[in-house]
């Protein structure tokens, strides 16, 4: 079975390293990072912590690179730089 992971707090920062899985970082300001194949759901919020976009992505190898962590802003998926 797929392993499924959510987390709703603000912050979090989850690593995932199990084959079909989906991850959810959905509080304010989440990142995740998945190995191949992973999905991913975040959420982005305003400056009064609103949610206003929820997203769910797949690591593909492509656009997405396994094992880097990833946030939303400005209803993009980007990068997070500097992650130790």
């Amino acid at each position: 079975f797929p392993v499924t992971i959510g987390s709703i707090g603000s912050d979090a920062r989850i690593e995932v390293t199990g084959n079909d899985a989906v991850c959810s970082a959905i509080g304010a300001n989440s990142k995740v990072k998945g190995i191949l194949g992973t999905w991913i759901v975040l959420a982005e919020y305003d400056a009064h912590y609103n949610p206003i976009l929820v997203k769910a992505f797949q690591i593909d190898g492509k656009k997405l690179k396994p094992n880097v962590f990833y946030t939303i802003k400005n209803k993009k998926i980007v990068e997070v730089k500097n992650e130790i």
